[in-house]
């Protein structure tokens, strides 16, 4: 119990001692005690500020992401149309037994204003290679046999055409581009923008 007086006693009389540290050095803890507690706020707000710019380049990254995959699926739609109208017009013409060649003058003289449009149609389908992940050589075959039919519509020709209008029937290109295009049956090629000469 003694000791415990003894401890008590000592302890009051250290605080009650004078303090043997003058102003300047009282100036100086603060100064130091000031620029600690800075340096923990100026690193605590850089550390926010690194992650919002980290967010703010992540949601930057993500809308650019988006808007290639919105004009991938764009520039595939305009292979995946043009082939479709160009299979169209094939199909719509081999099955008529008597006039196929009338036919055939008659589908692309309505859906194309000049032989031009059909070679910049036949240019976008040239691009299926590069679009869609798979192998569309017998896309570019039949635009070759058919831009020479719009040329010379001549009964060897159509069977050319009818001949690789057949391989890419066989091919079933057309269903598999749809289905990368993510198109539904209900609307097996829905009426696009008018193209515009972008590739």
């Amino acid at each position: 119990m003694e000791n415990l007086i003894d401890a008590i006693t000592e302890l009051v009389d250290t605080l009650n001692a004078p303090s043997n540290i003058n102003l300047s050095e009282w100036i100086l803890v603060g100064i130091t005690a000031i620029y600690v507690i800075a340096t923990i706020l100026i690193c605590v707000f850089n550390y926010r500020s690194a992650k919002a710019a980290t967010a703010q380049v992540t949601e930057m990254k993500n809308i650019q992401q988006q808007n290639a995959d919105i004009q991938l699926f764009e520039k595939r739609h305009e292979v995946y149309y043009v082939l479709w109208r160009w299979c169209d017009i094939s199909k719509t013409t081999f099955d008529d037994l008597v006039s196929p060649i009338e036919v055939f003058q008659q589908q692309f003289s309505h859906h194309y204003a000049c032989h031009c449009e059909i070679f910049y149609a036949g240019h976008i389908i040239s691009f299926a290679k590069f679009l869609y992940p798979f192998e569309c050589g017998k896309a570019e075959e039949f635009r070759n046999v058919f831009v020479d039919a719009t040329h010379e519509t001549t009964e060897e020709n159509l069977q050319k055409l009818k001949a690789s209008f057949g391989e890419l029937e066989k091919s079933n290109l057309l269903e598999k581009m749809k289905k990368c295009l993510k198109l539904q049956e209900a609307t097996p090629c829905p009426t696009p923008k008018p193209a515009t000469k972008t590739l």
